[in-house]
């Protein structure tokens, strides 16, 4: 029969004991060879104590010692004194002292308290071969400082090779590939990545890699690398990916799969509760549920308009990854018929747990044993398991196959990994339900806020689309980002809080006074007419005085003339908005212009309102209104701090109410300065100055180039009002195309 194997201690050099090893294992070289009628030990290390539960009923056991180092032998004090009442057959070679006297000094005082018995304690030395009962041991030196044995076990079945402290130069590669021709198993020294053994090709250990490729040349069926240096178990999970990538046969010895189980468990429970992306929770739920059943294959289902959907689908041994990007899987999907696992699982509300699909006649494994026919794969044991919700919904299923032992046989799924892919399972539809509601909710508050901003556009008929381009903008910047992996990428959740400023960032508008935000020339609609009024007035003033002879008929047609001089250039001036020297001096002189005298006192041309507005430097606001209008900024603030964001929107109300502040604190309204101003707010200042030179709705301007707009968006930057390094990333990103 062949042997079940069992890591107990897989750390080389020195034990390590933190939650960062609990997966892979902190203890020393340990591990069980479980013949039923023997067992046989290699190495006794500090993982020996965790072995005792499965020796606690022999009578003997032979332990076979690689070399005296200590990691490989510190544990044997513990079992020595565990065994004191039964015998312990030892195999090892004698290097610079016996075997015996080496365990003897590990067993004295004042390193340990009970002495070295030689009743139950036998040693055999180590002969080129050795039969214990139906197993052959065969061994050969390693290239190892001090001397190492490497052994072979052998019987009808199976074939098992250790080759602890091993290192693979000097054509040692080539004999241990030889020796191990057509095993099993090669249980491999993967201590170093290869920059280690760079660095110490002469402390006599080896690299995962190279025992992939011992392995091949031996044609083993299976490479387990074990003898782990100071990697912890997330750095060797990443690079057994990595290697299972070009050498599938290749798995890193797990030291206690309970503890493996114990942790997944633990991670998988905590990614539930922080995850909210859809498709990452469905690639952890689906790989935690394959490295805890130890499954090769595993296929994850969604629920959708009552047929099964497939969302993901692994195959390990075949390299097979489909869905794990959120690509669409094109495959039809499954249809809720009784005689389909995976339906049958949904109509029946149950788990389904299958020993062998070749022996079950129950429901139609047509499609895997089509599928194994032409892949040359072989499905037998298969999981099933509804995902339920806490209303009692099913959302889909999870699908695992080809459950494995810690070497990799193929078995039955557990009753402990039914309960606990149970658990993971209602806790991931729970999860995938809870997000589901939360985007609900969300969306809800987006629509909402769009709803808002339509509003503020349809009262501000000059700048309707703004906000809305601005999101466009700022939609194109971030795909940008995502594309280039950009230093302004961002998460989801992220981009939503940014894009739900900017549509609210001129929230404030809905109390500005329309008359000043609806302002589109120096006097208004309401100003010009009133002024116009006058000077019809006054023309008709000048038509009396000439009828009575008050003034001649050159001096009417003069005055005439002046006047409507004056209006065709006030009504051309009301309409630029900039005002030049020249325009400027000639308000001044229309100002210093009277037409009549009542009470003694003079009536002027133009109003002191007129003068204020017409003098107006740039644009259509006198300094008044644009306090009136530059307070619709602070009004944002204050409308949006009134409102509980939920989680992921706190920053709303300050980036939006922050969008005309500058880096030199000559901004407003608050006169933040740059340290004030995250690059979120940076960023939103520029798209807002950016949309409002380019846009192409305002009756009273001319849209500008992008080019041009650029060029006053660098001027401000030489200015230190907004961020180069954000503008150049802005203009690269060609967001507004």
């Amino acid at each position: 029969m062949k042997p079940v194997v069992r890591f107990f201690g897989t750390r080389g050099s020195a034990p390590l004991g933190d939650e960062n090893y609990m997966e892979y294992g902190g203890a020393t070289t340990c591990i069980l060879l479980d013949y039923k009628k023997t067992i046989i030990m290699v190495d006794c290390g500090s993982g020996v104590r965790d072995a005792f539960d499965e020796l606690k009923d022999l009578k003997e056991i032979h332990l076979f010692i690689s070399h005296p180092h200590l990691d490989h032998i510190c544990g044997f004090p513990s079992l020595a004194s565990f065994f004191c009442d039964k015998k312990i057959h030892i195999y090892g070679k004698d290097r610079e002292e016996t075997l015996k006297e080496d365990l003897k000094k590990v067993m004295s005082e004042p390193l340990w308290p009970i002495t070295f018995s030689d009743e139950n304690i036998i040693f055999h030395g180590l002969d080129d071969r050795i039969v214990i009962d139906d197993i052959t041991v065969t061994n050969m030196d390693s290239n190892h400082p001090g001397g190492c044995s490497l052994f072979r076990f052998d019987n009808e079945d199976s074939s098992v090779v250790t080759a602890f402290d091993f290192n693979h130069s000097d054509g040692y590669d080539e004999k241990l590939a030889e020796f191990a021709k057509d095993a099993d198993y090669l249980i491999y020294d993967g201590m170093f990545d290869d920059d280690e053994y760079a660095d110490k090709a002469n402390w006599g250990h080896s690299t995962p890699e190279m025992g992939a490729k011992i392995g091949l040349k031996a044609n083993v069926k299976k490479v387990f690398i074990t003898h782990y240096g100071l990697h912890t178990d997330d750095e060797l999970s990443y690079q057994e990916e990595l290697i299972r990538q070009v050498y599938p046969f290749i798995s890193y010895a797990r030291c206690g799969m309970h503890k493996s189980k114990f942790r997944k468990v633990l991670e998988i429970s905590s990614s539930l509760s922080s995850e909210k992306d859809n498709n990452k929770l469905l690639n952890s739920i689906i790989r935690a549920a394959m490295d805890i059943t130890g499954a090769d294959a595993g296929t994850l289902y969604l629920l959708e308009e009552d047929v099964l959907k497939f969302r993901i689908m692994i195959t390990k041994s075949m390299n097979y990854y489909r869905g794990l990007d959120g690509e669409k899987i094109d495959l039809p999907p499954v249809r809720l018929e009784i005689s389909n696992v995976c339906a049958a699982s949904v109509l029946l509300r149950k788990t389904i747990n299958i020993p062998d699909v070749y022996h079950s006649d129950e429901y139609d494994f047509s499609g895997p044993r089509h599928y194994d026919k032409i892949n040359n794969y072989k499905t037998t044991s298969a999981l099933v398991v509804p995902m339920t919700n806490d209303y009692g919904e099913i959302i889909g299923v999870i699908q695992l196959i080809n459950a494995t032992d810690e070497v990799g046989n193929v078995v039955a799924f557990s009753n402990e990994d039914v309960s606990i892919i149970e658990a993971l399972s209602s806790q991931t539809a729970i999860t995938l339900t809870n997000i589901g509601y939360s985007n609900e909710i969300n969306e809800l508050l987006f629509g909402f806020v769009r709803v808002i901003s339509t509003g503020i556009d349809q009262i501000t008929p000059y700048n309707a689309n703004h906000t809305r381009n601005m999101v466009k903008y700022a939609t194109s910047f971030f795909d940008y980002e995502d594309k280039i992996k950009g230093p302004y990428k961002v998460d989801a959740v992220e981009r939503k809080e940014i894009l739900t400023s900017i549509w609210l960032h001129d929230i404030g508008k809905l109390i500005t006074p329309l008359e000043v935000m609806n302002k589109n020339t120096r006097l208004g609609e309401s100003g010009l007419e009133k002024l116009k009024n006058r000077f019809d007035r006054i023309s008709l003033l000048l038509k009396l005085d000439l009828a009575y002879k008050n003034i001649s008929e050159d001096e009417y047609e003069e005055k005439k003339r002046k006047l409507s001089e004056y209006l065709a250039f006030i009504e051309r001036l009301n309409e630029d908005d900039h005002l030049s020297d020249e325009d400027e001096n000639k308000v001044k002189e229309i100002a210093e212009c009277y037409y009549t005298e009542e009470n003694g006192r003079k009536k002027a041309y133009l109003d002191e309102d007129e003068i204020d507005h017409l003098l107006i430097k740039n644009g259509t606001l006198t300094a008044s209104e644009r306090l009136i209008m530059e307070g619709h900024v602070t009004m944002t603030s204050k409308m949006l701090s009134g409102l509980n964001f939920p989680r992921g929107y706190e920053n709303v109300p300050f980036y939006a109410g922050s969008h005309h502040e500058y880096l030199n604190g000559m901004g407003y309204p608050y006169h933040l300065v740059a340290e004030d101003l995250p690059w979120q707010v940076r960023l939103i200042t520029i798209v807002d100055v950016f949309e409002a030179l380019t846009a192409k709705d305002r009756p009273y301007k001319k849209p500008m180039m992008p080019e041009k707009a650029f060029s006053i968006l660098y001027e401000k930057a030489e200015q230190n009002q907004i961020d180069r390094k954000i503008l150049d990333e802005f203009r690269q990103s060609k967001a507004w195309e």
